[in-house]
């Protein structure tokens, strides 16, 4: 293993360029590209109570996974956050202690999907959550001889939660800006641009990702070591929880938004009660209230896929998958409703 204090002065540039994250960034944005995404850097979500701070998530990437002849019907938003760690460093997560009934993980709450600013609405896939470990908590392991700077310690969840809260935080624009567009759209009766978006934040880390084993036996584990009493997983599923400032900030983002367009966005709200049979609680306009008072705090962004560098291909590979089964299964107004709903909103 080649640490820091191994290095020659003049490399040690080269090992702080690493640690960066920078590489990493840089090489999941070509793999993404290989995908036919688009994708641009430094996404920027603002935090109202640290205006002095850089808070933005490394890459934003979008595409449009299933399109059809005559339109573009879903697109697909990933959020990336990366962290280059040092060879040897390992992110260790305690599975959800909980009861599948008592827990707070949502099925189908990683990869997100808002349709109600569409002219469908999508059919259930796979659950991403019946993939990978829904953990209650993480903890960064750093190889002995390697000290973190300050008063940091070798065993901590700094940078962890700091990309968890990154990831969190980025959520409301993405939602914001999704949400304004479609309501433009409904302005001028386009309702070949009203898309679904599917969206999901994924932390990608060089470290090796290992979960501890059910009858993980802390009085054991000087003895046994953690190799023992975890498993190597290439990504897991975490939540974080939401906080009073984050709520605000939902709030202060979404002000006014249900005066917007409130009449178009009546009537696409009754097509698609009549016509999908959407109950009131999924409606356009339940949902713009559930923004406007912050109530989507709790579920939007709150669970993020942590996963490998090794990994990140194949599941960008089962994120365009998932989308395209949910799409194949959506229930949508015929060309006659369409042509009625567009010249409703006109």
């Amino acid at each position: 293993m080649i640490t820091p204090q191994a290095l020659k002065a003049k490399d040690r540039h080269l090992f702080n360029l690493l640690s960066s994250s920078l590489p990493l960034e840089y090489s999941l944005a070509k793999e993404l590209v290989r995908k036919r995404f688009s994708t641009s850097a430094d996404y920027q979500c603002e935090r109202d109570e640290d205006v002095d701070l850089d808070w933005s998530v490394d890459l934003y990437a979008s595409t449009f996974p299933f399109q059809s002849t005559t339109s573009l019907n879903a697109e697909l938003d990933l959020l990336v956050e990366c962290k280059y760690r040092r060879p040897g460093t390992v992110w260790l997560f305690f599975p959800d202690p909980n009861r599948a009934d008592f827990s707070p993980f949502r099925f189908g709450g990683t990869l997100h999907c808002i349709d109600q600013f569409s002219p469908y609405e999508v059919g259930v896939g796979d659950n991403l959550e019946d993939h990978y470990p829904l953990c209650y908590k993480g903890v960064e392991i750093r190889p002995e001889g390697i000290e973190p700077s300050g008063k940091r310690k070798v065993v901590d969840d700094v940078e962890l939660k700091h990309g968890q809260l990154q990831l969190q935080w980025a959520i409301p624009k993405l939602i914001d800006e999704h949400v304004r567009s479609a309501l433009h759209s409904l302005n001028f009766g386009n309702c070949d641009d009203l898309l679904g978006l599917f969206f999901a934040s994924l932390l990608v880390t060089t470290a090796d990702i290992r979960v501890a084993k059910r009858d993980f036996d802390s009085a054991k584990l000087l003895t046994t070591g953690l190799d023992a009493q975890s498993l190597a997983v290439p990504a897991v599923i975490t939540r974080i929880d939401r906080t009073h400032a984050l709520v605000q900030h939902w709030v202060r983002r979404f002000d006014g938004i249900t005066g917007l367009n409130a009449e178009k966005v009546a009537i696409l709200t009754k097509y698609r009660a009549d016509i999908l049979k959407e109950h009131d609680f999924d409606s356009p306009t339940r949902l713009l209230r559930d923004f406007a008072v912050g109530n989507s705090a709790t579920y939007l962004g709150s669970q993020v896929l942590i996963c490998t560098e090794d990994a990140f291909a194949s599941i960008v590979d089962e994120l365009v998958a998932s989308v395209k089964v949910q799409m194949r299964l959506r229930r949508r107004l015929n060309k006659r409703q369409m042509d009625a709903l567009s010249a409703d909103l006109q």
